[in-house]
């Protein structure tokens, strides 16, 4: 009867420890929350999961703007100060389109916290269009 009562708890422990160890491989990096406006996402707040502890912290979060015709006209990126427990400015990107509403161009810049702007761009990529109306890679310009 012992050996039964041990080897019973000794499978149990076991099945619980798998599940445990399956469920840790199963639990995503990452955890989105969407929010949106009239039928476009306004913001995305992106939350990375603690390797310690498990739980979830706030991360990044990307604010969305677009232009008159719905066209993405820029990016923001956010990074969660756990100090300051705010956001902070991180990354900018702008999207500029041609009379066809093709995007032409791409322009990231990087927050400077001494001017308190994203005026230095640090890369334009252009793209061009191809006579069936495709966008296709032209160039990368990194900036100093």
């Amino acid at each position: 009867m012992k050996k039964f009562i041990s080897n019973s708890v000794l499978i149990i422990l076991l099945g619980f420890v798998f599940c445990t160890v399956n469920a840790k491989a199963e639990t995503p990096e990452f955890l989105y929350n969407t929010y949106s406006a009239n039928g476009k996402i306004v913001l995305k707040e992106v939350c990375k999961r603690d390797a310690f502890s498990g739980s979830y912290q706030k991360h990044l979060a990307h604010e969305y703007s677009y232009d008159e015709n719905g066209n993405m006209k820029s990016r923001v990126t956010y990074t969660w100060s756990e100090s300051d427990q705010r956001w902070q400015n991180r990354s900018k990107i702008d999207y500029l389109y041609d009379f066809s509403q093709a995007i032409v161009s791409l322009e990231y810049a990087e927050w400077d916290a001494i001017t308190k702007s994203y005026h230095l761009s640090k890369e334009k990529v252009v793209y061009s269009l191809l006579e069936d109306n495709q966008l296709s890679f032209y160039a990368s310009i990194q900036k100093q």
